[in-house]
């Protein structure tokens, strides 16, 4: 159609959860533990968007991500194959799509970095030309704990019961020792 801008797009290989109600982007190599990730995530009551391959589209400035249609509720388990992941974790356990707002990436390094104050730019990744905060994990032994993915999310978003801002606390080290 003449006229019309011509939606971008990109398929690129990583897990998307919606973690708090939070989009979360988790890339790293292969076989260092997107996957196991997702599903420690999922058996923690969060939802699963995509697993091994997230097409992402850009929508008014958002950066959204969501599963091809042929993968859609599968996550694949290392010795086991694909797995539908509304057969073992419910119907709720899924999401078409989510807003990507956090992208983790799984590193054989010894600390995670970022920036966690959001008046602060900190590291970013860009898709699509949509800027994502940016927090490199320690994959530990080729799998991430989910206790760690939770707390970049609680402390880039100030999760915490108290009412109080995570990232007030975190700030000030920029560095987390694993």
């Amino acid at each position: 159609m003449p006229g019309k801008a011509k939606a971008r797009t990109r398929t690129i290989h990583g897990v998307l959860l919606s973690i708090f109600g939070r989009g979360v982007l988790i890339v790293g190599g292969s076989g260092s533990g997107k996957s196991i990730a997702a599903l420690e995530l999922m058996d923690r009551g969060h939802r699963l968007v995509a697993d091994d391959a997230v097409f992402l589209y850009e929508r008014d400035g958002v950066l959204f991500g969501s599963a091809p249609d042929d993968l859609r509720g599968l996550v694949y388990v290392p010795g086991m194959g694909s797995i539908d992941a509304r057969r073992v974790f419910g119907d709720g356990a899924l999401l078409d799509e989510s807003p990507i707002e956090l992208c983790l990436e799984l590193t054989s390094r010894g600390t995670i970095y970022e920036a966690l104050d959001e008046e602060s730019p900190g590291k970013t990744v860009e898709f699509l030309g949509v800027s994502v905060p940016l927090v490199l994990v320690e994959a530990g032994g080729s799998r991430i704990s989910p206790v760690l993915a939770e707390c970049a999310v609680k402390a880039r978003f100030g999760h915490d019961t108290s009412g109080n801002t995570a990232s007030a606390d975190v700030n000030d080290a920029k560095t987390f020792h694993i």
